[in-house]
């Protein structure tokens, strides 16, 4: 089917049913052809006309999308015009996680990828995941659009529609495509578990990237099994050696939302042998004032070998600094002053002046350590397009610069793949103070580059 062409935004419009038996007249191979071809920055499919589609057609679109555009040229693509039905259905089809793009409107997808121009257009956004909220806010201030964070659901939806030219809710900007969710909060690691858990939790559980967590530092881990509905004897001893495997990092892991009538009290009691704590909400972990002391207690990095640096990894430097001072530059709209570049131990012992500090790992083709150190006073004001507000309570904004570090890595991410260098990012962690700062990297050799924004010092350190 022919795309419509307009703004460089190709848009295909299919009628009446989309299934299997159908699915290969949306986006056959002439068409696929045209648009590795031509001029885009984005193809979506609109499902404004589609009466019912089914998971066999999104999950085979989505695998056609990826495969066979995204693999071969650098353009955002995905699924647009559709209401709250259809978006729950998108995500259920697409493991929660989608890799592709989901925008309510064509009308948006114009906003974030097409030509024209959209400046000082007000955008009011609400997401009850902070993560996919900071995204899309940093996708409108990029465009030069004012985006507004919306602190409630009903503040959202309570707006008059003529104080804003969009409002944004039902959106995804992509994702990792990991099956078992996680996100950070309070230097805490939550994996979200859904439905029934059993021998397939080995394949859905990133082994890889959990090892990175221990190894980065992290302390707590919350398991939320809110939304399990049952689990047997290997998802029990899956969990178990999670937590046994997590001794020699001083880890806690902590089980939301099964009690004893859920898994009997026989199994709570193997998985307490295990070091395994039990709490009945997310809130009284985050709540824990010993839970709270143990994520935000911050060790070196474990390694059992010296490492160093690779040259491919030197080589990526430009790309990891340039997307987060771009980044920067954009939440804050001052501009940077690059004072030095220089390999070195990160010495914070004459620092006087409030920091703080976020760090991420990254591992693949090229890994290391990037860690992003703010003077207060600049870390309070590019968390302010996340927060909504400068008024940010410390606390807080030790978890919105955690989500800044995300996006950053999420750019370079971008840079590094058009490359050919594949990497996945750890979670990232987070540091209140100098002296939290010193206790993790300060032994560290890397590379360390210094920047101003107005006077206000920030720090860009990489290392092994």
């Amino acid at each position: 089917m022919r795309p419509t062409v307009k703004n460089k935004i190709a848009l295909i419009s299919p009628q009446g049913f989309l299934d299997s038996g159908n699915v290969n007249t949306v986006l056959n191979i002439d068409d696929i052809e045209y648009i590795l071809k031509s001029d885009l920055n984005a193809v979506f499919i609109s499902l404004k006309s589609i009466v019912f589609f089914n998971a066999s057609a999104i999950q085979t679109l989505s695998t056609v999308f990826i495969k066979n555009i995204m693999a071969k040229k650098h353009i955002n693509v995905g699924f647009c015009d559709y209401d709250k039905r259809k978006y729950d259905l998108l995500l259920k089809y697409l493991d929660g996680e989608p890799k592709i793009i989901l925008l309510e409107s064509s009308g948006l997808v114009s906003l974030f990828f097409g030509s024209a121009s959209h400046e000082s257009q007000r955008v009011l956004v609400w997401n009850d995941n902070t993560v996919r909220k900071s995204m899309i806010l940093y996708k409108l201030l990029e465009k030069g659009c004012v985006g507004v964070a919306a602190n409630s659901k009903e503040e959202f939806l309570s707006a008059e529609d003529n104080e804003y030219d969009y409002k944004v809710e039902n959106c995804y900007l992509g994702g990792s495509g990991d099956n078992i969710q996680h996100y950070t909060k309070s230097n805490m690691v939550v994996y979200v578990f859904s439905s029934f858990l059993d021998s397939e939790i080995t394949d859905t559980f990133d082994t890889v990237s959990h090892r990175n967590y221990l190894r980065t530092g992290f302390k707590v881990y919350a398991l939320d099994c809110s939304f399990v509905v049952g689990i047997n004897t290997h998802a029990i001893n899956f969990l178990s050696r999670l937590a046994v495997s997590g001794a020699e990092y001083n880890a806690t892991f902590v089980i939301v939302g099964f009690d004893e009538a859920k898994i009997g009290s026989m199994v709570k009691k193997e998985l307490e042998q295990s070091g395994v704590l039990f709490r009945k909400n997310l809130n009284d972990v985050f709540e824990d004032e010993a839970l709270i002391k143990a994520s935000m207690f911050n060790t070196p990095t474990k390694n059992t070998s010296k490492k160093s640096l690779t040259k491919q990894t030197i080589k990526s430097l430009s790309s990891l600094v340039d997307s987060t001072i771009h980044t920067i530059e954009v939440m804050t709209k001052l501009k940077s002053e690059k004072l030095s570049l220089k390999l070195t131990k990160l010495d914070l012992l004459d620092v006087k002046e409030e920091f703080v500090a976020t760090s991420i790992g990254f591992y693949g083709h090229i890994e290391g350590v990037v860690v992003l150190i703010f003077q207060k006073d600049i870390a309070r004001k590019a968390c302010a397009i996340l927060s909504g507000t400068e008024n940010i309570k410390d606390i807080d904004m030790l978890d919105f610069i955690g989500e800044l570090i995300n996006i950053t890595m999420g750019k370079a991410k971008t840079v590094l793949s058009s490359k050919n260098l594949i990497i996945k990012m750890t979670l990232p962690k987070t540091f209140a103070n100098i002296s939290e700062i010193r206790s993790s990297f300060e032994s560290k050799d890397g590379v360390l580059v210094d920047f101003l924004f107005e006077n206000q010092k920030f720090m860009f350190f990489l290392t092994p």
